[in-house]
């Protein structure tokens, strides 16, 4: 997070900054995550400008991070509030995801692939799914 104030003003929050001067320091993980969750910057800049500000979670390192929330957006830093980890949409808010209508043999496949999870007997490996929201 870098504020930038004009000429001969002396800015130390967020609040006082045009919100197009709040600087985002992007990573890869954020990046794909933003664009997989259809989130724009400005939504983390105005997170950052007008959101909650919590301490978030620490990494697997033991490294602090600070979690901005606004309008349904979560946004996470380090611990400097300098850069982007992740970012998520609160479930139902502001992503509409398109209504598809399936085809019968879809659903009898999709019904199939449930009873097949949940009988235990026919697994055959050892695989584990993580799923990141």
């Amino acid at each position: 997070l870098i504020f930038l104030p004009f000429r001969g003003q002396n800015m130390t929050s967020p609040s006082e900054v045009p919100l197009e001067a709040i600087t985002v320091l992007s990573s890869e993980h954020g990046r794909e995550r933003r664009l997989q969750r259809n989130i724009a910057i400005k939504d983390l800049q105005a997170a950052i400008k007008y959101g909650k500000k919590i301490p978030g979670f620490k990494r697997p390192d033991g490294r602090e991070t600070w979690m901005y929330t606004h309008a349904g957006i979560t946004y996470v830093t380090d611990s400097t509030s300098k850069k982007e980890i992740t970012s998520w949409a609160a479930q139902g808010c502001g992503v509409n995801v398109q209504k598809f209508t399936i085809a019968r043999k879809m659903y009898q496949d999709h019904e199939r692939a449930q009873n097949t999870i949940r009988n235990k007997s026919k697994w055959t490996s050892h695989t584990v799914a993580v799923v990141d929201q």
